[in-house]
């Protein structure tokens, strides 16, 4: 129930423990706002053919044979309200607010770089996006080749070693 939690002021943290969860930023982000897994990661789970039915309805009859949402559609996040939860919310669930989770000056450079914009690409789209490049304490540790220009455009802001 994580929108009935955020609206009672507790601290929401999603992708924050590799322990219990796939590394997957775009999958928890989608299951924040739609309460289920994103295709994907169902087909993965259940590789064709299967006799399991995938549904994005909330008033879909769910049975062992059909997989969907968990009610209820009030508890799905926006895409901000999961973004601020896989980042700043981490941060302070870690007691690492003051050194990262959210781009200010004094505070690490923890930035992945996507080639779509997230905030008008389709939920399904962001649940399986590729980081154009990653970055930790400001270095670059993975960079696509088409990344380059993006690469010079965000170090160069931040004042930072590509």
């Amino acid at each position: 129930p994580i929108q009935s939690l955020t609206d009672h002021g507790i601290n929401v943290a999603v992708h924050s423990d590799y322990c219990v969860s796939l590394p997957n930023w775009g999958h928890s982000i989608f299951m924040s706002m739609h309460r289920i897994m994103p295709k994907s990661g169902f087909d993965s789970m259940f590789p064709a053919p299967t006799d399991i039915a995938y549904t994005l309805d909330f008033n879909a009859k769910l049975s062992p044979k059909v997989t969907g949402p968990l009610p209820t559609k009030a508890e799905c996040t926006t895409m901000e309200q999961a973004i601020v939860n896989a980042t700043i919310n981490g941060a302070k669930m870690l007691r690492m607010n003051d050194d990262t989770g959210s781009i200010e000056v004094g505070k690490k450079a923890d930035i992945v770089g996507f080639k779509e914009n997230i905030f008008k690409a389709a939920p399904q789209v962001v649940a399986d996006m590729q980081p154009l490049f990653t970055m930790i304490d400001g270095e670059t540790v993975y960079k696509q080749e088409n990344a380059e220009k993006m690469v010079e455009i965000v170090t160069g802001l931040r004042g930072l070693n590509p």
